[in-house]
């Protein structure tokens, strides 16, 4: 499968509230690509594991997410990077 049919299928169970499913897709998508030269895509997936947390009520573990930021950026994926920087200033979803 596609990385980024994976990354939509995780945004699918997540919004359906299956967040195992959703990490157990991400977490494919990056074993498909750890050998891979595949930069935005390891970003990619990086940054839609923190985002399907975040969704699902959790909160993405802040250290990964400045990790994510600062490659990012050091890439040149300006826009990965910002959407890191918002998931760090974002306040956790409210339940119910």
């Amino acid at each position: 499968m596609r990385v980024n049919v994976r990354i939509a299928v995780a945004y699918l169970f997540a919004s359906d509230g299956q967040r195992p499913a959703a990490n157990r897709v991400l977490e494919e998508a990056r074993v498909e690509l750890q050998n891979k030269p595949y930069a935005a895509l390891k970003l990619d997936v990086r940054l839609a594991a923190a985002d399907v947390e975040k969704r699902s009520g959790g909160q993405p573990d802040r250290a990964q997410l400045l990790d994510l930021e600062k490659d990012a950026e050091t890439q040149g994926y300006i826009l990965v990077a910002r959407k890191a920087k918002q998931l760090l200033a974002a306040p956790p979803p409210k339940s119910g």
